[in-house]
């Protein structure tokens, strides 16, 4: 059986780009037969246009002006599900309400963040590991903001999902491709690699 990307993909990503990703994915990963053996649990890529270097942090621009996201969104607003969410988060700490749904409170960690400039595109691989709600207890000094996800499914029989964000409580707009480092890692390999 043949695991590709819905062909929508390839108008919001550089499909090479994509390809590349995929292999180096493969690289730090061992099959699905067994649990993926790394460091990493979620890979995520964006649109990129820019990064600023400052105090050694390092802060992408991802965004993307709302016209254009709309644009975007549109061919795909038939195929998603609508998630609206709170998120709380301080350092690398998060705690997210998605309405009429369970809270997910995690962490990240481990996380990497790989530039592919002759494609104009970001992907970050991390760890998220689900820590416990008292994690944010007595908490004053996190950061809260609205969040409404339109999020599809990307390849017909592989789990890897496009996500058009608008997060609220900054006006702002980006898409982004992912999915999970797990069990299932060889079917979203091939998805990625075959054109």
């Amino acid at each position: 059986m043949s695991y590709t990307l819905d062909t929508r993909v390839n108008e919001i990503f550089n499909r090479d780009a994509l390809v590349s990703i995929g292999k180096k994915i493969e690289k730090i990963a061992i099959g699905s037969k067994t649990k993926a053996k790394t460091k990493f649990s979620i890979c995520e890529v964006y649109g990129y246009t820019g990064k600023i270097d400052s105090d050694n942090i390092q802060v992408f621009n991802v965004f993307t002006n709302e016209t254009k996201w709309r644009q975007l969104l549109n061919d795909w607003l038939i195929d998603c599900d609508k998630i609206e969410s709170i998120s709380f988060n301080y350092a690398n700490y998060f705690l997210e309400k998605i309405v009429d749904a369970k809270q997910r409170v995690y962490k990240v960690t481990d996380m990497e963040p790989s530039v592919l400039d002759e494609n104009d595109l970001l992907y970050i691989l991390s760890r998220e590991e689900d820590i416990d709600a008292s994690s944010f207890s007595c908490r004053d000094n996190y950061r809260k903001e609205a969040v409404t996800e339109w999020r599809a499914k990307a390849s017909p029989k592989a789990p890897i999902y496009i996500s058009f964000i608008h997060n609220e409580t900054l006006n702002k707009y980006y898409v982004k491709l992912w999915f999970k480092i797990d069990a299932q890692v060889d079917v979203v390999i091939e998805s990625l690699t075959t054109i």
